[in-house]
């Protein structure tokens, strides 16, 4: 990441809710409900690895049942 190319402060809207972008981040935001909160990264980082294995094992267990 080139973080040094957009200065000292950088804010980045994200729309989804588990992507690789957030999980890059030093610190992580979360507006809910129009109330504003924060998400430890190490913590955020956890949800997301384990969200990719669920979608992962999902996909490969469709495979199986679908094969090419």
């Amino acid at each position: 990441m080139q973080r040094e190319r957009m200065g000292d402060t950088t804010i980045v809207f994200a729309a989804s809710a588990m992507n690789t972008l957030i999980a890059l981040a030093d610190r992580i935001m979360v507006f809910d409900w129009h109330v504003a909160s924060a998400i430890d990264p190490v913590v955020f980082c956890r949800m997301f690895a384990g969200s990719l294995r669920k979608a992962a094992s999902g996909i490969e267990r469709y495979r199986k049942g679908h094969p090419g």
